[in-house]
């Protein structure tokens, strides 16, 4: 794996090379600490240093002038040093290393909200991101945004004595659903919904209901001034009252306290989700690059001492065992964005061995002990017992008894997919005047006419792109101008 990477003014990175020397005589600035990052071993050009900071600046909404004095002064606050690292996309260590140089306490990895702040800057590594964005980040967790200087109307402000909360917090979740859908796609994917409400009493006798949901639906409402206690919790999914930010000057602390408990709830499910402990064993497939991607986990049950997960996978025509502490099922399953968005932590290590011959060259070896040699016998075997398994499903998907996305319970009307490749023009779809239904398309199209990139595309080309997993328009095409047929993929 490469170092971190650090913007220059195209926004393209450079390779970080080193920590630099706090323990000098002279007192780094953080401009000068940052600029060393990016510019190490290059000779910097004033107009791109100014163009970076002008991007800084716009993304941390505050002047230029005012960034400057930030990066120069020597009392820079901690929580701006947080922001403006995230600014200039620098992971956590480097964030950590310029606060220990202006006397703050480095990143507290073990606090929950300092935690939040070490994913983000990892996750945005050499991704300059803006003060909106992480503050959402930790908004969305429940926790406090970065304390630093700006307009009232965008933090929230503290909350006196004019209301306090009467009733605990209630939650209630839509989750355990069996999948409509049918499909690989979704069978495993967190789409659980958490409700949360909390009431509150103000001092002229009116009562308060404060609601949230996992996906930031939040909203304030007034109750007549009756017992409280006669508040029933609503039952459906309406969320009532007036929308509201957890900016909001009256009630934000209060909603960020009632997301942070709504947030943990989901949390708790998308956990449950994570551990194929959970499961005896459990299958997925998607498309990786235009090439089917099939693998099957499960726990090593028949040895639990060594906390084992097998993860056995086919993707571009061969077979692959991994070994972990952790489940790797759902970094498989889920896209990048979406995996961090559910399970915020970093790559899980593992060990990988590409063929059932691999491991008797390994094997061969003379200065293995007994135990290593069981252990890589019983992964042997293993990897026998698990490629078998996971042919019979490719065979299963092949032969269309179950699928990456079922076409037939996914769509009522058959037309509608020409809609989620958002094609409908292209194949000059006719719509039902009363319903707005598509009731007739083309039967094929050439795509993309004129061009070196012109090919035929038929609707069951675009049908069993979307069963297989094709994720654009685009996709379908380029894979149809270099093989026979759409099916080639699952070879």
């Amino acid at each position: 794996m490469g170092k971190p990477k650090y913007a220059n003014k195209e926004g393209s990175f450079i390779q970080e090379t080193e920590i630099l020397d706090t323990k000098s005589k002279k007192k780094t600035t953080l401009g000068k600490y940052i600029n060393d990052i990016i510019y190490k071993g290059k000779d910097r050009i004033r107009s791109e240093m100014r163009e970076m900071a002008i991007a800084a600046a716009n993304r941390l909404n505050i002047s230029e002038q005012m960034l400057q004095k930030k990066l120069y002064h020597k009392d820079t606050s901690r929580e701006w040093i947080i922001a403006i690292c995230a600014a200039y996309g620098i992971n956590a260590k480097l964030t950590s290393e310029a606060l220990t140089m202006y006397n703050h306490p480095s990143l507290d990895f073990e606090a929950e909200r300092e935690e939040a702040i070490e994913i983000f800057l990892n996750h945005h590594a050499g991704k300059p991101s803006s003060l909106k964005e992480i503050d959402t980040y930790l908004y969305s967790r429940g926790l406090q945004p970065l304390q630093i200087q700006r307009r009232r109307s965008q933090s929230p402000k503290k909350v006196g004595d004019s209301y306090f909360r009467v009733r605990n917090i209630s939650l209630r979740a839509d989750a355990g659903i069996v999948d409509p859908y049918n499909s690989l796609e979704t069978e495993f994917y967190p789409r659980h919904k958490v409700y949360g409400w909390m009431y509150l009493d103000g001092k002229q006798g009116e009562q308060i209901e404060l609601s949230a949901t996992s996906d930031m639906d939040l909203r304030v409402r007034v109750i007549s001034s009756g017992n409280i206690n006669e508040i029933n919790v609503p039952q459906d999914d309406d969320i009532l009252g007036k929308e509201t930010t957890l900016e909001d000057p009256k009630y934000g602390a209060f909603l960020i306290e009632l997301m942070g408990k709504v947030q943990k709830k989901v949390q708790q499910y998308d956990n449950i989700l994570f551990d194929s402990r959970n499961y005896r064993g459990r299958f997925s497939a998607n498309l990786k690059e235009c090439s089917l991607n099939a693998f099957y986990e499960e726990f090593n049950y028949s040895c639990p001492e060594r906390s084992e997960y097998y993860l056995i996978k086919y993707w571009n025509g061969e077979y692959s065992l991994s070994v972990a502490h952790k489940s790797m099922f759902m970094q498989e399953y889920l896209s990048p964005e979406d995996y961090f968005a559910h399970y915020p932590i970093g790559k899980i290590h593992c060990e990988t061995y590409h063929s059932i011959d691999e491991i008797d060259i390994i094997l061969e070896k003379k200065d293995l002990t007994w135990q290593e040699r069981e252990i890589l016998k019983s992964r042997q075997n293993a990897f026998r017992r698990l490629q078998k398994l996971l042919t019979e499903k490719i065979d299963a998907l092949r032969e269309r008894k179950i699928f990456i996305r079922n076409y037939d319970y996914i769509w009522d009307m058959p037309y509608d997919v020409l809609r989620y490749y958002m094609i409908e023009k292209l194949f000059h779809c006719e719509y039902d005047s009363m319903t707005d239904d598509i009731c007739g398309a083309l039967p094929e199209i050439v795509a993309f006419p004129d061009t070196e990139k012109e090919v035929l595309v038929t609707f069951d080309d675009i049908k069993a792109g979307f069963e297989y997993g094709f994720h654009s328009f685009e996709e379908i095409c380029e894979y149809k101008r270099t093989h026979d047929s759409i099916s080639d993929v699952l070879k």
